[in-house]
């Protein structure tokens, strides 16, 4: 309803004129809005309603904001900008419409800032723009992983989810960056997370690292090798086997396990004649 009224180009306006209160309680309106309620996203919703924000050209506003934002060090102000536009970045087109001065300046904002809920809705951000090619070539260029390598050491399971899923989406398919991600030293931390943190959603984050830093790279595979890696994912697999169990097996496979499947069966859906779903193994 409220973007049929065009509520959003006023609610825009509001963030534009840079008023901070103001603009606080326009960007909570907007999250509101791409939100249908407090549990639950409806992603073909949102996805109509991003394109509608982004074509009327509020995510150029909003991104301004953010930045003027950083580089007046107004952090108090920053938590509810930022929440809307990593609930924006949900394609392609999106990410790779924000410029490479807000990309430069969200990662100056993580190094920069000590507020945990603010760091973890930073890094959100982050993760969802490195899924693009084009938007983590950028975010490479400015010390990205390097950063985010020193937040390892918090024990903050949100931030560390967000963290080392970033890394993750950082590391897939470059082993260039694979390189420069072992050199900070992270990967100790991640075999110290492994081992300590509790969390399946943090160690599901953690295995598809461990895959993607390890595939064709022999010897970032001989370290994880003789630091335990293979008994530390299999563990994994056992205590958090809904989180684990697919990625925990894909890590130990490109770790050169034989025994990499163990504990996983996957199953493949079939479409059977009269049009009900079956599980292969059923049939």
């Amino acid at each position: 309803m409220l973007l049929k009224e065009r509520v959003h180009i006023a609610l825009g306006e509001a963030i534009e004129k840079g008023e901070p209160r103001t603009a606080h309680s326009a960007c909570r309106t907007l999250i509101s809005v791409l939100v249908d309620d407090d549990t639950k996203v409806l992603t073909n919703s949102t996805f109509r309603r991003v394109q509608v924000l982004l074509d009327d050209g509020l995510l150029e506003i909003i991104g301004n904001y953010i930045s003027i934002c950083i580089q007046c060090d107004m952090q108090t102000y920053l938590r509810e900008p930022v929440e809307l536009l990593s609930r924006m970045l949900v394609s392609e087109r999106v990410c790779c419409s924000i410029g490479v001065g807000l990309l430069k300046d969200v990662v100056g904002a993580v190094k920069c800032t000590d507020e945990i809920e603010l760091l973890t809705l930073l890094c959100k951000c982050l993760r969802r723009l490195a899924l693009s090619d084009t938007c983590k070539r950028t975010l490479l260029l400015h010390n990205v992983v390097g950063i985010l390598s020193c937040l390892l050491s918090k024990q903050v399971k949100l931030l560390l989810e967000q963290v080392i899923g970033t890394l993750a989406a950082l590391t897939l398919r470059s082993p260039q960056t694979s390189i420069e991600f072992q050199n900070t030293g992270g990967i100790d931390d991640v075999l110290r997370i492994m081992q300590e943190c509790n969390s399946g959603k943090v160690q599901r984050q953690c295995c598809i690292l461990v895959r993607n830093i390890c595939m064709k790279n022999k010897e970032i595979q001989e370290y994880m090798l003789s630091k335990n890696a293979v008994e530390l994912i299999q563990n994994l697999k056992n205590k958090h086997s809904a989180c684990c169990n697919d990625v925990g097996s894909a890590a130990l496979r490109d770790l050169g396990c034989e025994d990499y499947n163990t504990g996983w069966n996957p199953k493949t859906l079939v479409l059977g004649e009269t049009g009900s779903v079956h599980i292969s193994d059923e049939l």
